[in-house]
């Protein structure tokens, strides 16, 4: 399904390396989720972007937009490297992956966070699965009750990670951000000659569903990007993908491509003051791509969307606690709570759940024993 977009302001990045862009009306392919009826049963308009300095946010050509993201292309270091956590890690080990596809983020207390246009899988963690719980699929809506691209569910066991805590707002224009997930590679260099667009320089993909981290600028403020089916609707930070020579780009610049749709997106708390820790700011979810660019490729100037979680973040609250307090939203930053309840659908050892049982099963064990031998003696008489 095609949705059009608004119209946009762009300004080039840089005269010398890049012309002018003008306004353009881009179009939105979206993506149906993909649902397991077996697991589930019964479940604005562009805000003013702050200019940044030689900024790129959307193309002068009509954007094939947003289509899921799979993989983390690199501009540095031939694109191979970062397959070990950064330092310090953000929360490398909480990045995991549905069986044989894309990301997911595992928050805490057995839940976890993707996308729906991937869907609700079986998961894979330290060479472990993970099953979800059909009960507890819970679709994240926006406030006005329109759907997003974001959806929580629980699984059938802990793996034992603390608990990713999401702040309260969202990341500040220009921030460094680090974005981690699983997909292909960056593959041999390529260089292209778009309409009205001039020369530029991308990369094609390798497709070996690596997990790799990478880092990229805030480049605006949230944008409503619209996804899935009818009306629904995500809002979304955008980081552009600059050479890693440029001014506005990160020492390890990245972009997301195929495999990535569900990473992570972390960040400081606070910039000036990193010691205070990194929290889940958010999820990927989406890329843009010029009019025209070769399949299974990322170019400077493409676009990242990530799903701004400050925004859902009372969403989320309410899928798993229940109910969300005013000393919740005045929280700088919020992380899951575990409940000493085990949760609905979740399988326990059989021989654990009877242990208080162990003498009246033992007992009824001898008496039935008894009474099939008394049985077949008084038979054979």
């Amino acid at each position: 399904m095609s949705l059009e977009g608004t119209d946009v302001h762009v300004k080039s990045p840089s005269k010398a390396k890049r012309r002018p862009l003008r306004a353009t009306r881009f179009r939105l392919r979206t993506h149906e989720p993909r649902w397991t009826r077996a697991w589930i049963r019964g479940i604005g308009d562009l805000r003013q972007a702050l200019p940044r300095t030689a900024l790129t946010v959307l193309t002068a050509l009509s954007l094939c937009a947003p289509a899921p993201a799979w993989a983390l292309v690199l501009d540095h270091d031939q694109g191979q490297g970062n397959i070990r956590p950064p330092q310090p890690d953000p929360g490398w080990d909480h990045v995991i992956q549905h069986l044989g596809g894309p990301s997911a983020v595992y928050l805490g207390c057995r839940w976890i966070l993707t996308t729906q246009h991937v869907g609700v899988t079986v998961l894979t963690m330290g060479g472990q699965w993970l099953n979800p719980v059909a009960e507890t699929v819970t679709p994240i809506m926006n406030p006005d009750g329109r759907p997003t691209d974001l959806v929580l569910f629980q699984v059938d066991r802990d793996p034992g990670l603390p608990a990713l805590r999401i702040p309260a707002r969202p990341a500040r224009y220009g921030q460094e951000v680090t974005l981690v997930g699983f997909g292909s590679s960056r593959g041999p260099s390529l260089t292209v000659d778009f309409p009205e667009r001039g020369l530029l320089d991308g990369f094609s993909w390798k497709k070996d569903q690596t997990k790799r981290w990478g880092t990229n600028r805030v480049a605006a403020g949230p944008h409503y990007v619209d996804v899935g089916k009818e009306d629904g609707r995500t809002l979304a930070i955008p980081l552009v993908f600059d050479p890693v020579d440029d001014t506005e780009a990160t020492d390890q610049e990245a972009a997301a491509a195929f495999g990535d749709s569900g990473g992570a997106v972390f960040a400081d708390l606070d910039p000036i003051f990193p010691e205070r820790g990194t929290a889940l700011f958010g999820l990927t979810f989406s890329v843009s791509s010029f009019a025209k660019q070769p399949k299974d490729s990322s170019f400077y100037g493409n676009i990242t969307w990530v799903a701004d979680l400050s925004h859902y973040r009372n969403a989320i609250m309410e899928a798993i606690q229940g109910t969300v307090t005013e000393d919740d939203t005045a929280q700088t930053t919020w992380a899951p709570t575990c409940s000493p309840v085990p949760i609905l659908g979740a399988r326990e050892p059989l021989l654990k759940s009877l242990d208080w049982h162990w003498p009246t099963l033992l007992i009824s064990t001898g008496l039935l024993i008894f009474a099939l031998a008394w049985r077949r003696r008084s038979r054979s008489l």
